[in-house]
């Protein structure tokens, strides 16, 4: 990594401004399938309710307002504020809605949990990164207690951790110099110890890998083709090691623009919501608020909550 950046209050509205568009702009998608990347999907806002969000933002926005209102990760805020959240959540995944009903029921935080390896806990993760920017200790331990009252899985856990993580350091890193391969390093050196085994691939039964595994696999694949990438090797679906390296993958081939960036993320289908706001996401972090297409931010729903979320995470941390 480049010499760190001072924290700029636009980047930490960034990421999580970005990843509400590129959550927005996936959620018309989220469910396709496509054979080929070519042509790309038009890069808009669609469906009934333009420039709206799912649980992917949703539940950012409760993980930013737990960390503001408490100072740090308490799992059982997390918990009271998920079960409030459940009747009116938007898009609402499979693992998350079941361990949230136990969660209504009065389980304890630490037992409703899913035995789940999808994307419910990365997805909410991107605040834990900009609250503990420069602390890894507390960064892995915010982001691991984040994951547990719905996806106790070590794959589901580290996933909240590796995304925590890479909105950390594209928040302090250099637009100009942005290196691939220490960015994958960063992310998988931050879940060290967290897999205590390989998972089978749902694409490839007979291949195993790890998330650490797999994000270090994305820089030499950068020059081999998307659809080749994409639709035949990284996969883009719900579990974390589909979609966290695709939506890596996807960032880096196009660091320096939002729209191909998310756009390749979106063609890729699947968890078209999902991975296009962590695309989105790491964007933003990277370049900020400023860098976002104007027309999009001004057409999302949650544009001025998502903003002051980003303020007040910035003075929380940065103290100005």
């Amino acid at each position: 990594m480049a010499e760190a950046q001072l924290p700029d209050v636009d980047r930490f509205v960034g990421a999580l401004l970005g990843g509400a568009v590129g959550d927005a702009l996936g959620r018309p998608y989220e469910g396709s399938h496509r054979r080929s990347l070519d042509p790309p999907v038009p890069l808009r806002y669609g469906g009934h309710h333009p420039g709206s969000i799912t649980d992917d933002t949703e539940q950012t926005i409760l993980a930013a307002e737990s960390l503001l209102d408490v100072g740090y990760l308490d799992p059982e805020d997390i918990a009271r504020r998920l079960a409030l959240w459940l009747p009116h959540g938007t898009g609402k995944g499979t693992a998350t809605v079941h361990a949230v009903e136990r969660l209504g029921q009065g389980v304890p935080w630490y037992l409703a949990g899913e035995d789940s390896a999808g994307n419910g806990a990365a997805m909410r993760a991107a605040p834990v990164g900009l609250r503990w920017l420069g602390d890894s200790r507390h960064l892995r331990r915010d982001a691991t207690l984040l994951s547990l009252p719905t996806h106790r899985h070590p794959t589901g856990v580290a996933g909240a951790v590796a995304f925590a993580t890479a909105v950390a350091y594209l928040v302090q890193s250099d637009a100009r110099q942005l290196d691939a391969l220490s960015l994958a390093e960063a992310m998988a050196r931050a879940v060290s110890g967290l897999e205590p085994e390989a998972l089978a691939e749902r694409r490839d039964p007979s291949s195993r890998t790890t998330l650490a595994g797999r994000l270090l696999e994305v820089p030499a694949l950068l020059d081999l083709g998307d659809d080749g990438v994409l639709l035949h090797r990284l996969w883009s679906g719900a579990f974390v090691i589909e979609s966290l390296p695709a939506a890596l993958y996807c960032f880096l081939r196009h660091s320096q623009d939002f729209e191909q960036g998310v756009g390749l993320a979106i063609a890729a289908g699947h968890d078209t919501d999902t991975v296009a706001s962590f695309v989105g996401a790491m964007f933003g972090a990277l370049h900020g608020a400023s860098a976002l297409p104007a027309h999009l931010v001004a057409g999302l729903e949650v544009r001025e909550q998502i903003e002051e979320l980003g303020h007040r995470l910035f003075v929380t941390r940065c103290g100005k």
